[in-house]
């Protein structure tokens, strides 16, 4: 590891002119170079690390890390090397860029956190059950905020662990009663869609068909392409049921 942090392509420098190129929200080329851009700044980190036992990577280096493999062109590989930082600290960064206003950076962010918090769930479940009260509470008037891509966070993420999808389903499905403000409903019925990907039966269970419907009808376009994809997720299975062709539009 000590080698290849004392790489010269791996210097101080180039990682900062990895960071500014995030800045100015342009993909990071060369990814044969760069193929783990935070596992880079984890080794640096690790290295100072072995010198002083008690130093963990601050909160500005893993916000680095995260905000250069979002924007890396190999996000694929990218992504792994986030998982070597601590993942309770790595979450709350990803948390901060659902709400990039660059929709791929977004995606990305909205992906990563999935990956992240079904890892987490694997060593503390308590750990990942309070990143989903978190994005479930930036949802509610207490937050004082819009919890702008939490819906799909979540979605995300229960599609990546079975046992948070058993807790937190009947949540996500509640969004499409309670979420009235456009971009977060569709927000929501993205969330529906992804996890209707994995657990159909489960939504179907908690009701999710009968709360689709109405948005099946929506005068926005938006929300009524959203409801259409998660319906059809649900009506691809065995034992759903249709609701009226009449309240079909477009």
């Amino acid at each position: 590891m000590r080698k290849s942090v004392d790489n010269p392509r791996f210097s101080l420098s180039f990682m900062r002119s990895i960071v500014e190129s995030t800045r100015r929200r342009k993909p990071v080329k060369n990814v044969g170079q760069v193929a783990n851009l935070s596992r880079i700044i984890f080794w640096r980190v690790q290295l100072m690390t072995n010198k002083a036992p008690n130093r963990r990577p601050t909160r500005r280096e893993i916000k680095r890390a995260v905000r250069a493999t979002l924007a890396a062109e190999d996000f694929g590989e990218a992504i792994e090397g986030l998982l070597a930082f601590p993942l309770r600290s790595l979450c709350s960064a990803l948390i901060g860029d659902l709400a990039a206003g660059d929709e791929r950076m977004k995606r990305r962010a909205v992906e990563a956190l999935g990956i992240a918090v079904a890892r987490l769930a694997e060593d503390s479940l308590e750990g990942a059950l309070d990143v989903l009260r978190r994005l479930h509470w930036s949802l509610t008037e207490e937050a004082g905020s819009i919890g702008w891509g939490a819906p799909e966070a979540m979605g995300e993420v229960l599609a990546r662990h079975p046992g948070l999808a058993r807790r937190y389903a009947s949540i996500l499905v509640s969004y499409l009663s309670e979420l009235d403000y456009p971009p977060l409903l569709c927000g929501a019925l993205w969330g529906i869609a992804r996890l209707a990907e994995k657990e159909p039966g489960l939504l179907r269970e908690k009701g999710a068909a009968k709360a689709l419907t109405p948005h099946l009808a929506s005068e926005d376009p938006d929300v009524r392409a959203g409801a259409i994809r998660a319906f059809s997720l649900l009506e691809s299975h065995p034992g759903d049921a249709t609701p009226p062709t009449s309240r079909h539009k477009g």
